[in-house]
């Protein structure tokens, strides 16, 4: 199912959604690294989801540029805001950019999968299952649906998943590939 949504189209969206679709999936996809934090977890989905609704959302995050000038050397950078967040502020932020989607007459039906490969590798502080669950918790209360989440990595992310809450691996559906 994970390399087929990334194609998004119309038979693969079944699989994730299933359903029969009548608008084009948007696809956000990320990849995680030893070192992401749930910040740049929710900021590669949130360019992910513009790129595929075609649709500019933000983060909030400021960004500053800087120039010195001391002649005959120029120096420049730019910087982000790099103010951690809870699991909660950063789910908000996800589901704020899904509602901004869903305004939008065209994309308002339009499933949308969130898929998050290598999800195993996180570091365990990162907190990703308060994360997941928290938007698909937002995502119901708001109406916001049909939105998929979609966690690869290896077998051990389940156990992970579930020292954070107990509930969390009867909130996905598993899927074990060869």
């Amino acid at each position: 199912v994970f390399a087929n949504a990334l194609n998004s189209n119309t038979y693969d969206a079944k699989c994730l959604f299933g359903m029969s679709l009548q608008t084009e999936p948007i696809v956000a996809f990320t990849t995680c690294s030893p070192d992401c934090t749930i910040d740049s977890v929710a900021d590669s989905l949130l360019r992910s989801l513009s790129r595929s609704a075609g649709i500019e959302l933000s983060s909030g995050k400021k960004s500053t540029w800087s120039i010195k000038a001391n002649a005959p050397i120029f120096e420049a950078g730019a910087s982000e805001e790099t103010t951690a967040t809870t699991p909660t502020e950063s789910a908000s932020t996800v589901v704020e950019a899904i509602n901004k989607i869903r305004q939008d007459s065209s994309l308002s039906n339009a499933p949308i999968a969130l898929i998050i490969d290598e999800a195993d590798i996180i570091s365990e502080n990162i907190r990703l299952g308060s994360f997941t669950r928290n938007i698909k918790e937002m995502i119901a209360a708001e109406g916001l649906a049909p939105v998929a989440f979609v966690l690869s990595g290896q077998k051990y992310l389940i156990p992970r998943l579930q020292e954070e809450h107990p509930s969390l691996p009867r909130s996905y559906e598993l899927i074990w590939l060869p």
